[in-house]
């Protein structure tokens, strides 16, 4: 898993913590600076009502969402992207090649 990038060298195996890295640090002990951590507080402050004004204005995405992770329990792939893409691709329209537009189904009859 990718969570072993940031991870303190310290806690890995010892083959994976050979490197040389300087001394394990959270975020909080290298933000010592009150005014930079109130600047980053408040950005994700604005940030989460961003995020949940969104949501708001689109409910269907937490549908979409809830049922694309129920099918990635129910099938597990191996290759998530690879099945992400091919699950969100279902779902595209085609566009018809002379307007640029989605195609209808009763187009040229």
């Amino acid at each position: 898993p990718i969570s072993w990038l940031f991870t303190c060298p310290h806690q890995l195996p010892p083959r994976a913590a050979s490197t040389s890295w300087p001394e394990c640090r959270t975020v909080e002990a290298m933000m010592k600076d009150p005014e930079q951590q109130e600047k980053l507080e408040l950005r994700e402050e604005e940030l989460r009502q961003e995020h949940t004004h969104y949501l708001q204005q689109h409910p269907e995405l937490r549908q979409v969402l809830n049922d694309f992770m129920s099918s990635v329990l129910l099938h597990r792939p191996e290759q998530v992207f690879d099945f992400a893409r091919e699950y969100f691709t279902a779902f595209k329209q085609p566009k018809d090649e002379s307007s640029g537009e989605a195609a209808s189904s009763g187009a040229g009859q």
